[in-house]
């Protein structure tokens, strides 16, 4: 991973704040770590913002703290979605952005992962993410306008991570999510992209400590939730428009822009139709399996995970 670069972003800070102005925006889980950045910047700039948590309290005192209005309640439950929307279109006369950060974690390693810890995990992210996105379009739809959604997903979707197979199928499903959504939304100019943040929050504290006690640098890898908020910032700026169907990843140092999956390596049978020997000749090298972890942190993680065997 490259060096960060502190003096680049910073050049961008005031651009990012001041192309939000006027902007009706939804953040959902706004009451800390990065959607509270990222509520905190938007609001910053000029945007008029509906903060959502489930504790109800503190999603009141945060839109107070921003000026902005607060909607309660966990995102897949029902009528929350709704509420958020409708929320931000009586208020602020329509919507132009949902940013779907309201997530969990349940790790644990699969033999001990309940199914509750499953279905809890892809709710809130993938049920809610979808919820949302959903009450949104039909918002934007008749407003319009368009407008954008921006996703939030993980490098465990990218790469995985022992003890998190719910997490990595949530956050999988969200990349698929965004793919399939800006295909579909095209035609109505609505952007969706999503995010892969790396970024300290109280949900990765401990792999960032693991990391950290592991090698130093890479203890750096996790940006402050005030830096990495400056994409979001961007991705929520009519700046941004036109780009669509793209999955980033940002520490607040290092921006990535993340290929389409497409074939590392394609084979052909030796004869009419594929026989054993075939598949042994094409998959038996071991120069043509695709590294499990190709990035800097994931290098670590793989690491990590040998060690623990």
């Amino acid at each position: 991973m490259a060096g960060r670069r502190t003096r680049s972003i910073a050049s961008r800070e005031m651009t990012a704040a001041n192309g939000v102005a006027g902007v009706r925006a939804v953040v959902t889980g706004s009451t800390r770590g990065l959607g509270l950045a990222i509520a905190k910047r938007l609001s910053a700039g000029g945007a008029h913002v509906v903060v959502n948590g489930t504790d109800t309290d503190r999603c009141r005192s945060v839109a107070e703290d921003l000026g902005a209005i607060g909607v309660g309640g966990r995102v897949e439950a029902d009528g929350v979605a709704d509420a958020l929307v409708d929320t931000c279109v009586a208020e602020f006369g329509g919507i132009d952005v949902v940013v779907n950060n309201a997530g969990m974690t349940r790790d644990a390693m699969l033999t001990r992962m309940s199914r509750g810890d499953l279905r809890d995990v892809l709710a809130a992210h993938v049920e809610g993410t979808w919820a949302v996105s959903q009450a949104a379009v039909r918002a934007m739809k008749s407003g319009g306008t368009g407008g954008a959604i921006v996703n939030v997903t993980s490098g465990t979707a990218l790469f995985g991570n022992p003890g998190q197979s719910n997490y990595a199928a949530a956050k999988g499903a969200i990349l698929g999510m965004t793919r399939a959504l800006s295909l579909e939304l095209a035609r109505f100019g609505i952007d969706v992209n999503a995010v892969a943040p790396t970024v300290k929050t109280d949900m990765t504290a401990s792999l960032a400590k693991s990391l950290a006690d592991e090698d130093a640098e890479l203890g750096t890898v996790f940006g402050e939730p005030e830096s990495v908020a400056l994409l979001f910032g961007y991705l929520c700026s009519p700046a941004s428009r036109g780009m669509t169907g793209q999955i980033l990843s940002f520490d607040g140092g290092q921006l990535s822009v993340w290929s389409h999956p497409r074939p590392a390596s394609s084979f052909d049978p030796s004869g009419t139709s594929w026989d054993i020997t075939d598949f042994e000749s094409a998959l038996g090298n071991p120069s043509v399996w695709e590294p499990l972890h190709p990035d800097r942190l994931g290098r670590l993680l793989q690491g990590q995970r040998a060690g623990a065997r």
